[in-house]
């Protein structure tokens, strides 16, 4: 019986490594597959029981092709789910450190002096000019400007340039 298979490999091996190509689409995987198909077979013991060894031979290269497609599919949907998990976990933590953040923000806006902080609220947030935040309370535009000017430099100094406008940035964007 290993002469018959050693003379199938001989004489039909590129015929068995063009159909296994035909389903992974790869020659050297296909290869790959032809190879270890035969070494398989040599290594079963119960081979003079099959009837037409050539046609039991391709049907092995087959199931071994729809075997390995299987598992690369598996696979592929495995690391799929995989980088989908990632990403949520990485949007999660951006979240909770935007939130982290804002909450610094809305914690040291709190600290600032009563009419500071609502000047700078009525310009920031609700996007108020000068004049009509002066004109609400009743005060000139210039102590407005100078209330806006003090509510960043304690900002500034609580958080740094850069953590306050992008937070500004995100504050505004979210509400």
């Amino acid at each position: 019986m290993r002469s018959k298979l050693e003379l199938i490999f001989k004489v039909h091996y590129q015929e068995l490594c063009l159909l296994a190509k035909a389903y992974v689409n790869d020659m050297s995987e296909a290869e790959d597959i032809v190879q270890d198909v035969f070494v398989k077979l040599l290594l079963k013991n119960n081979l003079a029981d099959v009837d037409f060894l050539e046609f039991y031979v391709k049907r092995s290269i087959k199931n071994e092709c729809l075997k390995r497609l299987r598992d690369r599919k598996t696979l592929i949907s495995i690391e799929g789910e995989l980088i989908a998990e990632e990403n949520f976990l990485v949007r999660k933590d951006a979240e909770l450190t935007v939130e982290k953040k804002n909450s610094k923000l809305l914690a040291e806006v709190n600290k600032l002096p009563v009419q500071c902080r609502k000047v700078f609220l009525m310009c920031i947030v609700e996007e108020l000019t000068y004049q009509n935040v002066a004109d609400k309370l009743e005060i000139s535009v210039n102590t407005v400007k100078s209330q806006v000017k003090k509510a960043y430099k304690v900002l500034r100094e609580a958080l740094g340039e850069t953590i306050l406008k992008g937070l500004i940035v995100a504050y505004l964007y979210i509400f």
